[in-house]
């Protein structure tokens, strides 16, 4: 994970966001503050989105630049895509993954009021779907016998 100026990581600011968020949410309910928790989620989800969009943006635009930022050897990022065979299908998988944790933890989380378990029920229904589609990718190369990593050497 690249260091930002203060020496932390980038999921260093997503843990201290996440741990403010929750202090002030927390503060809010013990005062009896629903509608002042109720804001500080919404701001807390809107910041994170916003960030999530730009991440992604920014990554879709800038392809393997913003890759060596966690390899430094081109050599090394070529392999490791190459070996995958398939980067299509991992892509499609987070988007739909992600969309449907967001869905689920909302319906449940927030507009049903089940609070924080709708929202662990959005992220496990995230982690089947993801688990299911991996399951069928490698079963898919298993019935073909195809291996992208041994193919081309």
């Amino acid at each position: 994970m690249p260091a930002l100026p203060d020496g932390g990581s980038f999921r260093d600011q997503q843990a201290r966001h996440a741990g403010a968020a929750a202090t002030i949410i927390g503060l809010a309910l013990g005062a009896g503050n629903e509608e002042k928790a109720r804001q500080c989620l919404r701001r807390s989800l809107l910041l994170a989105l916003s960030a999530t969009v730009v991440l992604a943006a920014t990554a879709l635009l800038l392809g393997r630049s913003v890759l060596r930022l966690y390899v430094a050897d081109a050599a090394i990022l070529v392999s490791s895509l190459k070996a995958i065979g398939n980067v299509r299908t991992p892509l499609l998988m987070a988007l739909l993954g992600s969309a449907l944790n967001i869905s689920v933890s909302w319906l449940l989380g927030i507009r049903l009021g089940l609070g924080q378990p709708g929202i662990w029920a959005g992220y496990g229904a995230d982690l089947v779907l993801r688990s299911i589609v991996g399951l069928c990718m490698w079963r898919a190369h298993v019935t073909r016998q195809s291996y992208p990593i041994l193919e081309q050497t």
